[in-house]
């Protein structure tokens, strides 16, 4: 027996020598693993966020340089015809800089400069940088042509914050060089939502141009800043994209970061977002090194596990012995061993009803022993913050520091308050970091319990998770946000309006009938636009509209053109433009004669670069001649496109009628088909004055 016994015993240590060796490697195997896919994960996470946050800063930089654009045509619209040798130096266009300053957030100063380069007025009252900038790239490059420039860094006297300028090239009726309006954008206003956005984290953002020059940084460096070198992949990139993607060393600290770029809309200018490559596989290095010390730990205690199972074999004979001989013993005890079980059962039942109810819960409960500053928490844990239920996060400190810094002193109070007795019931909103990095929004609710005495012994709660709602409220001030930006265009639309119109009345009782009228209008298109959740406009709609209270005019009037969608900006300027041109026909043209005859055409003129091209000829008028005093309605013809991303107006005054072309933009997600072969039509091409025009949505 004893042989038998022995022979059992060295032939079954056989398998136990290789599990072993097994729970040797294997958890290093385990560990090596996961720290791959965890890898991978951290590395495909960082990616992801900084490509989001280069979409939330390009949105961010193109409203920041709308709200200059609208500064450029408040200014425009006061200075028009004001000879900037003279007028500009007056008292009042200072003044008028720095109203337009104050009325604008995003805006540090504007400045207004000559034709020869000098600087005529400035916002602040203080000398620009250059008492003459004839010599400056945006000077030089909106001279030669053009509308918009983002020019390079350049620092004010007496200030040391260094930013970048927008330029506006200013031109006479006839498209002459008439010098530039400068606008500086308020630096610390994107660099108080960039470092939002970094969190804390290591990292840069900034502007720069398509020549990879740098227009701007956060954080920020002294002097200007140098263009990225010939090496980066970014040239080859945004040659091809709008958006990208790549790894690169950076040329100023030498960082070694993720880089994510997107395009600012139609300007030659990107937004560059670049996260520390060594601060972002900063988690995943101390998740590495954990696993590597739970690999030793796992294998040290499998390995001892496997010895006590070799030692143990010798002692199993005797043990199925002594077990024999226990089992009489046992017999007798059935009545007791069957009340255990059916006790143990009742329990296992309740506490299975307690873990359903916990687990439909979207969140934790907890239960904190005030004693041992110990706190029980269930599975929920993993769910919420990505940590399992361990003694590592069992303490009340861990909990705590996993909350957000800011909300840190709210937590910290709240549990002074119920360990001192003054707090029973409570609810608290904070934030959460989780595992991989992200905060996340919490509500805690919880109540004390107290012994007979009225100390303290545990408290128990829930934490569930209200990211959601959150998001939904954000979500929602974006939109109050963006209907505040409507409103605000609208309103710079109608003080445009007024401010020219009463330049030109002669009346009042004329200033408010021509009030009407382009109200009226403007109204159409905002009707429009309200229709189609302020998207699109249809530009067959618009026409149709406007020449409907000519209908005894029928017969001789012809509109031929397919349908086609405008977005809004150019939409609302277009209406504005159909309509001047339906009021003077009206009033001085084809459609208050009877031998007068109207024809509205349009058509797709360059698929490629979608254009589209809209003819306005009038026909049976003699002896129509140019007006020899151009209006507000003439220049609202001429100047209404300008600034409408590539629209541009032509407008003759021919003997037999008056002649237009209108040159509109199509939105990007139009489908249009490619133009048929015409012949030419006999207007010349429109010239389109640099800088921005009545642009009703700027």
């Amino acid at each position: 027996m004893n042989k038998g016994g022995r022979r059992s015993s060295i032939t079954d240590l056989r398998p136990l020598r290789f599990l072993f060796w097994s729970a040797l490697i294997l958890p290093f195997f385990v560990a090596a693993t996961f720290s791959w896919v965890l890898y991978q994960t951290s590395l495909s996470g960082a990616i992801s966020q900084t490509k989001q946050i280069a979409t939330i800063v390009r949105e961010h930089v193109l409203r920041v340089l709308d709200a200059q654009k609208n500064a450029a045509t408040a200014l425009d619209a006061q200075l028009d015809g004001m000879s900037v040798g003279v007028d500009a130096r007056s008292s009042a266009v200072p003044k008028l800089l720095r109203d337009i300053v104050l009325a604008s957030p995003q805006t540090e100063a504007i400045w207004l400069i000559g034709p020869n380069g000098e600087v005529v007025a400035s916002s602040d009252d203080a000398v620009a940088r250059h008492e003459n900038v004839a010599g400056q790239d945006y000077f030089e490059a909106l001279k030669a042509g053009g509308g918009l420039y983002l020019g390079q860094r350049l620092a004010d006297t007496g200030q040391s914050r260094i930013g970048f300028v927008l330029a506006e090239r200013r031109s006479s009726a006839a498209g002459g060089f008439e010098g530039l309006v400068l606008i500086r954008p308020k630096m610390t206003y994107l660099e108080d939502f960039w470092s939002t956005l970094l969190g804390g984290s290591a990292g840069v953002i900034g502007i720069l141009r398509e020549d990879g020059t740098v227009l701007a940084r956060y954080p920020d460096v002294p002097g200007i800043l140098p263009k990225l070198p010939a090496a980066s992949p970014f040239y080859a990139l945004s040659r091809n994209e709008n958006e990208g993607f790549y790894r690169f060393r950076a040329l100023i600290d030498g960082g070694d970061r993720l880089n994510a770029f997107s395009k600012l809309a139609e300007l030659p200018a990107f937004v560059r977002v670049g996260l520390d490559r060594d601060a972002v596989l900063a988690p995943w290095r101390w998740q590495t090194l954990a696993l590597i010390g739970a690999a030793v730990l796992a294998s040290f205690c499998l390995a001892i596990l496997v010895r006590m199972a070799q030692a143990r074999e010798s002692r199993l004979f005797a043990e199925i012995k002594r077990r024999e001989q226990a089992e009489t013993t046992l017999i007798m005890q059935g009545a007791h061993v069957s009340a255990l079980k059916q006790a143990e059962a009742k329990l296992l039942l309740s506490e299975q009803r307690f873990r359903v109810a916990v687990e439909a819960l979207a969140g934790i409960v907890y239960d904190w022993r005030s004693g041992s500053d110990v706190i029980y928490r269930s599975d929920g844990l993993n769910a919420l913050l990505g940590y399992p239920v361990s003694p590592v996060n069992s303490k009340a400190g861990w909990w705590l520091a996993q909350v957000h810094p800011e909300d840190q002193p709210r937590l910290a109070a709240l549990r002074d308050s119920i360990l001192s007795g003054t707090v029973e019931d409570y609810a608290l909103e904070y934030r959460l970091r989780h595992r991989l990095g992200h905060w996340i929004h919490v509500s805690d609710h919880g109540s004390p319990i107290r012994d007979s005495d009225g100390v303290l012994s545990r408290v128990v709660g829930s934490v569930i998770d209200i990211s959601a709602r959150k998001l939904a409220e954000e979500r929602q001030q974006i939109l109050i946000n963006e209907l505040n930006h409507r409103v605000k265009n609208t309103l710079a639309t109608v003080q445009s309006i007024t401010l020219q119109i009463a330049r030109n009345a002669v009346s009042a009782a004329d200033m408010t009938d021509r009030l009407q009228e382009r109200f009226q209008a403007l109204s159409k298109a905002h009707d429009q636009l309200i229709r189609t959740n302020w998207e699109s406009v249809d530009l067959r709609e618009f026409v149709t509209d406007e020449l409907a209270p000519y209908a005894e005019a029928k017969g001789r009037i012809s509109i031929v053109g397919p349908s086609i969608k405008l977005n809004a900006t150019a939409g609302v300027a277009v209406a504005l433009v159909i309509h001047e041109l339906a009021t003077n026909a009206a009033k001085y043209g084809a459609l208050v004669r009877p031998e007068g005859h109207l024809s509205i055409r349009w058509a797709v003129e360059d698929a490629e670069n979608r254009a589209v091209r809209l003819v306005w000829e009038e026909q049976g008028v003699a002896g129509l001649e140019r007006p020899t005093r151009t209006g507000f309605g003439t220049r609202l013809i001429e100047r209404g496109l300008i600034g409408v991303g590539g629209g541009s107006t032509a407008l003759e005054f021919r003997p037999e009628g008056v002649f237009c072309v209108l040159t509109l933009p199509v939105p990007v997600d139009e489908p249009v088909a490619k133009p048929e072969p015409a012949a030419a039509d006999s207007a010349s091409d429109p010239k389109v004055e640099a800088g921005f025009g009545l642009n009703p949505m700027l």
